[in-house]
This record gives structure tokens, C-alpha cells and sequence, in this order.
């Protein structure tokens, strides 16, 4: 099989196959990919880079698995009373509209049940842009590849370090350093407990010489020993794991901050490569979450009943054929009926087209006068902050907002969570108003003797 890792631009390429219960690496090497061409969705560039590198490497497996991390993914554990599993997709998006507005037009959603009893059911929840499964739907079909299978590379990570005979059965905590982002999963008893989305990764510390006394850093640490209070049980073992080069010094200092419990550093880089190449069966304790939209194969039961119902319609087609010709003639006299009426109707018709066209022409007028209505609601500071409003979260709540000259507007607030961080950031960036979003700095603040993320973000109004 074949694996894709992405990351920052590069991205990892894995041939492996099974020998037995092991996997055996056929061939690895690194491509680098100008990150300027993911952000355009520049996929004729991207996919000659990774034909010419596969070709040059003499790749020949045509079943591709991706795993990827950005922060335009948020996964999330969601907990609903016991329903049908067909009626679990409607409520995990209810809950969805309520919390980041999200848009099924534009996001995606796939879900993966971990618990479920008579009362509740739980389930691990990712939502993440379409085109960027759109993108590798296109590249692998320029690459002529079976594109099988793509995840988010926390999730590749924890099946890569349970192949390495990581405990999951024990109470542990996994800490994922990404480039962009880390993942914090708690784990009780082989039970996915926790799982907490980062919005700092690796790259945000690489400016730093001496990491280990940055206030950033800090804060970073300080977060995450946040969510492990969280946890009600005996802390077993701390695993942190990393994706880049960029991250082995912050798996160093994780260490050392982490270091009155017991720390496993795993320094393979290659993990979330060797993760994606599992089948999730093989480790049933870790979720697995397939971001493709599920295929249903036609098994050789199938097969037969569809062989058997095709000779029974054959037959009943070949009966049906003598009580049809046997209409034939009616049908002819028929036809000749309706084309002397279709003759007599066909200047009703003109007419009838003539008013539709002065109808369609008024509506095109109707059109143009509410898009300047709507477009002068969205320049008015009534309407502009109740548009603000309705996509605040409601863990968040705005201190200060500035707007320059240049329509660049500055939003300074505070979080319950960093994950009220994360959905106010993404529904900014699809809303109707903003573009260009960032998020300048934040940080863990004590108000009221609770800690709350404080934090300030940068915008452009369209």
C-alpha cells in the first residue's frame, strides 16, 4: 500500500506491505512541494511533483491513503442521549449550527461512534473545508491512484504508536505535536476519554532560541496541564509524538515540563505514515475516522441475486413483449391524435413564452435592487454587530473592537476553553463579512480564580 504525509509543503511517501503480522517498509522518501501551491490549489504542479518522485522512486502501488493535520480541521467528542444511529448525523449537525454555523455547502462532517449504552451514545467528531478532499480526489486521479482512505495525523499517530506495542489499555495521555497544531487525547482504561484541538504547533515556536522560558511556551504547557486536570483518574504515562524535524525540541521540553510523570518521548517521524497503512481493525481501541464518503462493495452474494434478478427480468420483459405489440397499433393511432393537438397548442406556447421572459426580466430587476439592500445591511453597524453576534460562540465573549481605516478589525476577547478559540476563528473565516483571519496571540489568564484564554484576533472586512 501507499501512504501520503502532509505536511508544511512536504509530504512523506510510504510503500509498505504485510508480511504476516509485520509491516514491511518496500520504500520511503520525502517530496518537497511549494507551499504557495496548497493554498492556491495549484493540483497540475502538485501532481507532477508526485508523478515524477513516484516515477523516480519506481513506485507501482495504486492504493493511496493520506493522513494529513491543519488547522481548518477540529475534531471534537460529542455526547448525545441513546438514538438511532440513522438519526445521529442530523443531531451531531443541529449541535454543529449552534456552535461554529457550520455550512454543509462548504464543510464537511464525518463521525465515528467510540461508546455507546442503553442511555448515551458518544462519538468523535471531525469537521473539516470539502476542497481539500476535493484536491486529493483530483490528485490522485491525475496520478491515476486509488485514492482508499484519508484521515487527520493525530489519529494516524496513536495506530502507529499502538503497532509500536503502546499501552492503550492503561490510563495515558497522547500529546500530538503537529506543525500547525497538537492534539491532546486522554485515554482511560483502552476508552477514548479526551480529546482536545491545539491551535499552536511546532511552527509557532521555531523563531524561539531558548524555548524552554518563552512565555508562549509556557502558556502552551500551562494549557495542557489544564486538560490533564480534567482527568478524574491516575495518570499512567504521558507519549508525546511529533510529525516534523520542527518538533523533536518541543517533544524535548514537553518532557522536561511533563517530567513528574512518567514520559515516553517517540521521536519516529515517520508514524503517522506508518499509522494510515493500518487497517483500524487491527487496533480497535483507537477511533479510526475515514474522511471519504463510504463506498458500499458489491459482495458475491450481491453478485448472484443481482445475476438471478436480471435473467427474472429478462423473462418477464420477453412475456411483456407480446401484450405490447399487441398495443402497438393504439398507441400509433394515438400518437397521430396528439400530434394534430400538439400543432394547434404550439401558438398558445409562444405566447406563454413571451410572458415568462417579461417575468424573468422583472425578476432580474428584483434581484440586483435586494443585493444592494442586502450589501448596504452588511456596511451598517446595526446589522454588521448582529451578524458578529450570531456567530459568536457562546463560551466567547468580546472586550474590544477596533476597525482602521483600511477595514482591518481587531477582536479582542475571552474563552471558557481554546476550543471556543477555534470555532470563533472558524466561523469567521466562513462568514459572510471577514476574510483573511488570524489569530495574533493567546494565552491563559486567571479571572475570578478560574483560568480563561484571552486572546486577540485579526481581520479584513470584505
Amino acid at each position: 500500500m501507499l501512504s501520503f504525509h502532509l505536511m508544511d509543503g512536504r509530504i512523506r511517501v510510504l510503500e509498505s506491505f504485510w508480511e504476516r503480522k509485520n509491516l514491511k517498509i518496500k520504500n520511503s522518501f520525502i517530496l518537497e512541494i511549494k507551499e504557495e501551491w496548497w493554498s492556491r490549489g495549484s493540483e497540475n504542479k502538485i501532481s507532477q511533483v508526485l508523478k515524477e518522485g513516484l516515477e523516480k522512486n519506481n513506485i507501482k502501488e495504486k492504493d493511496l491513503y493520506v493522513t494529513m493535520e491543519t488547522k481548518e480541521f477540529c475534531p471534537r467528542l460529542m455526547e448525545f442521549p441513546k438514538i438511532p444511529l440513522k438519526e445521529l448525523r442530523e443531531n451531531i449537525l443541529d449541535e454543529l449550527e449552534e456552535l461554529i454555523s457550520f455550512r454543509e455547502e462548504t464543510m464537511g462532517l464525518s463521525f465515528s461512534v467510540i461508546y455507546q449504552d442503553k442511555e448515551k451514545i458518544r462519538t468523535l467528531v471531525l469537521t473539516y473545508p470539502k476542497s481539500i478532499i476535493d484536491l486529493w480526489k483530483n490528485i490522485s486521479h491525475e496520478l491515476n491512484l486509488r485514492l482508499k482512505y484519508i484521515e487527520f495525523s493525530s489519529l494516524s499517530s496513536l495506530r502507529g504508536l499502538a503497532y509500536e506495542n503502546y499501552d492503550f489499555s492503561k490510563n495515558i495521555c497522547v500529546i500530538f505535536v503537529g506543525y500547525d497544531v497538537s492534539d491532546v487525547y486522554l485515554f482511560n482504561k483502552g476508552r477514548l476519554f479526551g480529546i482536545y484541538n491545539m491551535s499552536i504547533g511546532a511552527s509557532d515556536f521555531s523563531f524561539y532560541e531558548n524555548i524552554a522560558v518563552n512565555t508562549s511556551f509556557l502558556s502552551y504547557v500551562d494549557e495542557i496541564r489544564t486538560y490533564l486536570s480534567t482527568f478524574p483518574f491516575e495518570l499512567e504515562e504521558i507519549i508525546v509524538v511529533g510529525e516534523g524535524e520542527e518538533s523533536i525540541p518541543i517533544l524535548n521540553h514537553i518532557g522536561d515540563a511533563f517530567s513528574d510523570f512518567p514520559v515516553s518521548l517517540n521521536k519516529n517521524l515517520w508514524i503517522p505514515s506508518i499509522g494510515v497503512s493500518i487497517d483500524p481493525q487491527r487496533f480497535i481501541l483507537i477511533p479510526h475516522l475515514n474522511l471519504l464518503p463510504e463506498e458500499i462493495a458489491l459482495k458475491r452474494e450481491d453478485l448472484l441475486k443481482s445475476l438471478l434478478a436480471g435473467i427474472l427480468a429478462l423473462i418477464i420483459v420477453l412475456s411483456a413483449n407480446f401484450y405490447l405489440n399487441l398495443q402497438l397499433n393504439g398507441i400509433r393511432r394515438e400518437k397521430l391524435f396528439l400530434k394534430q393537438t400538439l400543432n394547434q397548442r404550439r401558438g398558445e406556447l409562444e405566447e406563454l413564452r413571451k410572458i415568462v421572459q417579461e417575468r424573468i426580466s422583472v425578476n432580474e430587476g428584483l434581484k440586483t435592487w435586494i443585493e444592494n439592500l442586502n450589501y448596504n445591511k452588511i456596511l451598517s453597524p446595526p446589522y454588521f454587530l448582529k451578524d458578529l453576534s450570531k456567530i459568536t460562540p457562546v463560551n466567547v465573549w468580546l472586550s474590544d473592537l477596533e476597525i482602521s481605516e483600511d477595514n482591518k478589525i481587531f477582536l479582542q476577547g475571552y474563552s471558557l476553553d481554546s476550543e471556543g478559540v477555534a470555532d470563533f476563528l472558524i466561523s469567521l473565516s466562513y462568514s459572510n463579512v471577514f476574510k483573511d483571519v488570524n489569530l495574533q496571540n493567546s494565552n491563559l489568564i486567571e479571572i475570578g480564580n478560574r483560568m480563561v484564554q484571552n486572546f486577540r484576533i485579526l481581520a479584513v472586512i470584505k
